[in-house]
């Protein structure tokens, strides 16, 4: 049974991130090891699916209410993970309360799954990167899990002009972009002559040469310098991450506040901002009252939702971690039966994409 801010779910969905198949390969054994240290492991941390049990009451010595407490046997609610997600591909699962939120019934157990961690961040990076109203910005990797919520969080924001990397222009476009930028096509460190600089670049694809080529280019021509507000927030660092022990995250870490570091001495470069979120309960709240009354729409890779097979769910993980899934790959556990997960506003867009 479910203790202190545990509860205990019937899962309905489970979506994939990178988390996932990087605990499953060892490359982050050192800092999110597996459960119990070693196989068998259960996969997946972002889940929706229905409250069975509860801790037991707390007693009258209790301070303060716990996370816990909010929730009852029923509730449909979404739920994800803070260092590592686990035990999500099962028919049951326990969940921490305080990264869990109800889910409005509008929204699907599949939307509600997909949803739970990608566009948290994407919220929290369009926050601290500070979109303004009427500004120009760009996303680099537009159509993956983060790069999609990212790009309506911008709108949202009011981002007077958004532009975005992607696969293919037409899904793009169906998240609401003013300029696709098809991989392949032309260079998005390349302005065409006469168009203004962005204020901000979103990295959620390219990594390290993001970084390298907004520098590069001269002072003002692809993003702003620092003086006129021009910023740089990268979300993706590397398509692979390697952390066997904590020598490597030291050393992941040190590199990191250098470049930091160095960004701030070099005061007319465009500010650059490492990005680490964290989504908790409130986070997700935000999200699925976004997804609820229309102003964030998830978007699922056409091919899913994969079934809880031994096939299904490999073919589910081979597609995310090949960084070509067309929108967030999710794993369907049980039947969206009864009231509350009924519609859901997917977007189910055509075309490869990377991101997590």
């Amino acid at each position: 049974p479910p203790t202190g801010e545990q509860l205990l779910l019937r899962i309905a969905a489970v979506s994939l991130s990178p988390s996932d198949y990087r605990q499953l390969s060892g490359d982050t054994a050192g800092v999110k090891p597996l459960p119990g240290g070693a196989f068998p492991y259960t996969p997946g941390g972002d889940v929706a699916g229905t409250v069975v049990a509860v801790p037991a009451a707390p007693t009258a010595r209790a301070a303060h209410p716990t996370a816990a407490s909010v929730f009852a046997v029923g509730d449909r609610v979404v739920a994800t993970w803070a260092i590592a997600g686990s035990g999500g591909l099962a028919d049951y699962g326990l969940v921490d309360a305080r990264l869990t939120a109800a889910c409005p019934p509008s929204v699907s157990a599949v939307d509600g799954a997909a949803l739970a961690n990608s566009a948290g961040h994407a919220l929290l990076a369009v926050r601290a990167a500070t979109v303004a109203p009427g500004e120009r910005v760009l996303v680099l990797g537009g159509g993956g899990g983060v790069g999609t919520a990212l790009v309506q969080w911008a709108r949202a924001a009011g981002a007077g002009f958004i532009a975005a990397t992607g696969a293919d222009a037409g899904r793009l476009a169906a998240t609401g972009v003013d300029e696709a930028i098809p991989y392949g096509e032309r260079e998005w460190s390349t302005l065409p002559p006469g168009t203004p600089p962005y204020d901000v670049v979103f990295d959620c694809a390219v990594g390290d040469a993001a970084w390298a080529a907004v520098t590069a280019a001269p002072l003002g021509a692809v993003l702003k310098g620092a003086h006129d507000g021009g910023r740089c927030l990268a979300i993706h660092h590397a398509a692979r991450i390697v952390m066997h022990g904590w020598v490597d995250l030291v050393r992941w870490s040190v590199r990191a506040a250098a470049r930091v570091a160095v960004n701030r001495c070099r005061r007319a470069e465009p500010r650059y901002i490492d990005f680490i979120g964290r989504v908790d309960g409130g986070v997700l709240r935000e999200v699925l009252a976004a997804a609820a009354d229309g102003t964030l729409r998830a978007v699922i890779e056409p091919a899913g939702p994969f079934p809880q097979t031994t096939e299904g769910v490999r073919a589910a993980f081979n597609l995310h971690a090949s960084r070509h899934a067309r929108g967030k790959v999710v794993i369907r556990v049980a039947p969206e039966t009864g009231g509350g997960w009924q519609g859901g506003a997917t977007t189910q867009p055509s075309g490869p994409e990377r991101g997590g």
